[in-house]
């Protein structure tokens, strides 16, 4: 066998060899191209996700601003509307809350008031249990409407306490059954919300703010 017809005989065996090498380079070149398009498909979307995850974290932040915006709006208007119950009265009601408080804006107590209070040693349970507020103390810290938030906060604090038979308000309490003021819906409810005056000028005072006429009780 001559010299060309050895080369021929090696070039027909390697054909197929090359055929199948370059087939298989086109799929991997085709997968790989098939790859890229797909990366850069799914890198549009994943784009698109983030972009939409950003504008929804944006949208709710200023949706919660907004609601705790109405929240603290509401907490002043429920302030306001305690306020307007003063001055605003039932006939039967008026007299018993014009006995320890008056209708100044904000509520304040009368002479009778402090007179109650100091005799039924409120003004002690203030001084006292200074720790039963810290919750209320620590919350207005952080609100824009401090004076109407503890004064609401305040009236709730000591309401809740008389209805719940609060060990601290005990002796409170039954000076109130001994005087007879709990026989009277009125009376009662006059004299806690002159407590909640109390407590929110108690308040007041240990957090810097002037309260309205508000005395310091030993």
């Amino acid at each position: 066998m001559d010299e060309k017809q050895t080369i021929d005989l090696i070039a027909q065996n390697i054909a197929p060899l090359l055929h199948a090498l370059l087939w298989l380079i086109g799929i991997v070149l085709t997968i790989f191209a098939a790859t890229m398009v797909w990366a850069w498909k799914m890198s549009a979307i994943f784009t698109n996700i983030t972009n939409d995850i950003s504008s929804l974290k944006t949208s709710v932040e200023k949706l919660v601003f907004r609601v705790d915006t109405i929240d603290r709006k509401l907490d002043h208007m429920d302030a306001q509307l305690v306020k307007l119950d003063v001055h605003f009265p039932d006939a039967p009601n008026y007299q018993a809350l014009s006995v320890y408080t008056q209708a100044n804006s904000p509520l304040t107590l009368t002479e009778e008031g402090e007179r109650m209070l100091s005799d039924s040693g409120f003004y002690k349970v203030l001084e006292e249990n200074k720790g039963i507020f810290d919750g209320i103390i620590a919350n207005a810290e952080t609100r824009i409407d401090q004076e109407a938030f503890v004064e609401k906060a305040a009236f709730e604090k000591i309401e809740a306490m008389f209805n719940e038979d609060n060990v601290i308000v005990a002796p409170v309490a039954q000076f109130m059954y001994e005087q007879g003021m709990r026989q009277s819906e009125q009376v009662y409810n006059g004299a806690t919300r002159a407590f909640g005056v109390a407590a929110r000028d108690a308040i007041f005072l240990r957090m810097g703010i002037n309260p309205p006429i508000a005395k310091q009780h030993q």
